[in-house]
């Protein structure tokens, strides 16, 4: 039988609290699922509890049997986007914005006070198994931030979530670049985009990067996509920019199908 692709985290210090612990099993979590998009545009992993020991506060996950060969890939990408964020500090080949968040929660454990934190993985057969999570990677995520800009533009997506708590706001999930974006709108918009949900779609309106990374947009208006609707010259237009931006970050804006 092959050996069951399973990926975990381990906390060594004097005291672990309980807190500290299933938090970073969270951050562990939100990150595979983040890059498990990224990797594979099939269904999500249902990641599943392999082994929880005391001591060294240890938690390792693995797949249901239908999902091992995603799980493998997936395992293989996360461990070695750390490691490439701790070598070179640059994004990850499939590591979102959410992903480098998730990232970001599991260096606060180690800089808490939690004692040493590794990543690691069993039954994928990669040649370096794990990865400590190091003060270098602290400092290397540093660098990823990027400046915030406000602009006018659009983004695309398939509209996944809605809710009403804080505010009406739904979210685009943007399968080619593994980004979330969260669109804060008002009542009238959201009862558009009900409709909608689990559809492709266009939106327009003021996209604003924060100081984690992550876009905001303050929606104006949302149409379903079609490949067989052409381009529409308000969909397209440039972004209005308070300050320079990259011709990369700008095309991820004004893309159409």
């Amino acid at each position: 039988m092959d050996a069951v692709p399973t990926i975990g985290l381990r906390l060594d210090g004097a005291n672990v609290s309980g807190e500290a612990f299933f938090e970073a099993g969270k951050s562990l979590l939100a990150l595979l699922r983040e890059v498990g998009r990224s990797v594979s545009s099939e269904q999500a992993i249902a990641w599943n509890l392999a082994d929880l020991q005391r001591g060294s506060a240890l938690v390792a996950l693995c797949p249901p049997a239908e999902a091992a060969e995603n799980a493998s890939h997936t395992i293989a990408r996360t461990l070695s986007g750390l490691r490439a964020v701790e070598r070179t500090a640059s994004r990850p080949e499939f590591f979102s914005d959410e992903a480098l968040g998730s990232v970001r929660k599991l260096v606060t454990h180690m800089e808490n006070g939690s004692g040493g934190l590794e990543v690691f993985s069993t039954g994928v057969g990669l040649e370096a198994p794990s990865v400590l999570i190091t003060d270098q990677i602290a400092a290397n995520l540093k660098k990823l931030h990027r400046p915030g800009w406000r602009a006018i533009g659009s983004v695309r997506g398939t509209l996944e979530m809605m809710t009403i708590h804080g505010g009406s706001m739904f979210a685009v999930y943007d399968e080619l670049s593994g980004e979330r974006i969260e669109c804060r709108c008002s009542p009238d918009l959201m009862e558009e985009a009900a409709p909608l949900f689990g559809k492709r779609v266009l939106v327009r309106g003021e996209i604003v990067r924060d100081s984690k990374g992550r876009r905001l947009a303050s929606t104006s208006s949302l149409r379903p996509l079609s490949t067989e609707q052409s381009p529409r010259a308000e969909d397209l237009r440039g972004l209005l920019a308070d300050n320079p931006i990259d011709l990369e970050e700008w095309g991820r804006y004004v893309r159409e199908d």
